[in-house]
Order: structure tokens, then sequence, then C-alpha cells
């Protein structure tokens, strides 16, 4: 059975790669409303196929000064309140294509002792993510 290599997936930030990243990852979900009543036994009962769905993702990598989209992007982003088209995939065919409007929630930049000056963020869909397959 083929492996994929997560190396080779990329967090697009309005069609440019957001530099330096080591890991990028989205989780998707749904709020399933619960129905449980006094008549459920002591037991938990959802709202089959009802709920919210959401997704949100993060990133983290290190800070390069000559990345075309690094720390100061994302932070533009937070600070005029601006929302991005996000894209994570990579070029493999068969891959998974994630897509969607995001906004950043947040941004930490770590400046360590002889260490490299890592990043670190989070952003939450807004609206529908689609996923299609690279091909």
């Amino acid at each position: 059975m083929a492996k994929i290599n997560g190396s080779s997936f990329l967090l697009f930030i309005d069609g440019v790669a957001l530099g330096s990243t080591k890991t990028s990852s989205i989780n998707i979900s749904v709020d399933i409303p619960l129905t449980s009543t006094q008549q459920s036994g002591g037991w938990e009962t959802n709202l089959a196929g009802g709920g919210m769905r959401s997704a949100e993702g993060s990133f983290d990598g290190l800070e390069d000064p000559s990345d075309t989209v690094g720390v100061n992007e994302v932070y533009d982003l937070i600070n005029t309140r601006a929302d991005f088209d996000f894209e994570m995939t990579d070029d493999t065919a068969g891959s998974n294509i994630w897509t969607g409007t995001a906004t950043v929630s947040n941004l930490t930049v770590n400046y360590e002792m002889e260490q490299p000056v890592s990043i670190s963020g989070t952003f939450k869909l807004n609206g529908v993510l689609v996923r299609a397959t690279e091909t």
C-alpha cells in the first residue's frame, strides 16, 4: 500500500505557500445536537444527520524573513481582520485538495535562546470546506 509523505503538503494563503512550515493540519468536525431525555434510559441520544459542520487548521514552522508569506503577512490578516483563501495540497495525482475561506484566529512567534525563531498559528473556516482530488 502506498503512503503519502506529509512533507509534500503545503498551506497556501491567497495562492502563495506559507513559507518554512514544518507541519500543517486541518480538523473537520460536526457539532451533533444532543437529544437525550429522561426516557433515554441513561443513554446519550443525538439528532441523526443534524449539527453544524466546521473546520479549522493549524500550522507551525520557522520564521524566514525572505519568505513571501510569513509572520508579517499572517499578522496583517489578523490586524486588518481580513479573510483569506486557503488551500492545503501537494502536487501528487490522487491527493486531496482542501480549499475554503478562513480567518486567522491565532499567531504565535517564539523567540527561544539559541534556537531558530518559530511560528505557529490557527485558522477557522468561514463557510464550506471543499475537498477535491489532485489530477
